[in-house]
């Protein structure tokens, strides 16, 4: 589980390249309009990928920080469109979908390593599977 929050931190690099060249921003969403947060965003999760290589036994950790964070602004940045898209259709002005594959590739991938971070942080296994001593939860 570790290897695979550090390869998702590692790849950070790969993900501005194509952020950057192709416009596809994958793990910054939320922060679309600003270039500024999102370079900051993207050295910090550099900042994490080095961490992690020092010191593996943080890597659960700093995975639920960071994507808590990234997660709460994603849900920000879905909220606030949607109530602006209900507002646009209520007062019957045109509506603009402000809903991309982009967003739901960054919750997919935020999501999918907070959950990682979190079974491997707190030991939580989902119920029926085999738990670290070999007993089965229930």
């Amino acid at each position: 589980m570790r290897q695979l929050i550090l390869v998702y931190y590692a790849l950070t690099p790969l993900f501005w390249l194509l952020d950057w060249l192709y416009g596809a921003n994958l793990r910054a969403v939320a922060l679309q309009d600003s270039e500024g947060w999102r370079a900051l965003y993207y050295l910090l999760c550099i900042a994490c990928a080095g961490a992690l290589w020092v010191r593996p036994l943080w890597s659960d950790l700093l995975a639920l920080l960071e994507c808590s964070a990234n997660l709460l602004l994603l849900c920000l940045g879905v909220l606030l469109p949607y109530w602006q898209l209900a507002e646009q259709i209520a007062s019957d002005r045109v509506a603009v979908n402000p809903f991309t594959p982009e967003l739901v590739i960054n919750f997919a991938l935020a999501g999918a390593v907070w959950l990682v971070a979190f079974y491997g942080r707190f030991g939580v296994r989902p119920s029926g599977t085999m738990g670290p001593l070999g007993r089965m939860h229930e």
